[in-house]
């Protein structure tokens, strides 16, 4: 076969795609990255009891929300203005 050319030609990415293959996974990789953060940096304001803004709660800049831990603060943070 080899002799006769009987070999299907193989796809082989020209430089353009394999750069853009690279971007593309670079991305992928910053955006889980920073997926993983944001979830650390989540977890450990809850188990400081420093609670995130619901969506409801974003036009009033009130980034304390919920009862315990939070009430506390809301009302230290009410104290200091």
């Amino acid at each position: 076969m080899l002799l006769t050319k009987g070999f299907p030609r193989i796809w082989v990415p020209t430089a353009e795609e394999r750069d853009l293959r690279q971007l593309l996974k670079h991305r992928d990789k910053l955006v889980r990255m920073q997926t993983s953060v944001r979830n650390q940096l989540q977890f450990l304001g809850t188990s400081q009891g420093v609670c995130r803004i619901s969506p409801d709660q974003s036009k009033d800049r009130n980034p304390f929300q919920g009862q315990g831990k939070c009430s506390e603060a809301r009302r230290m943070m009410s104290t200091t203005k």
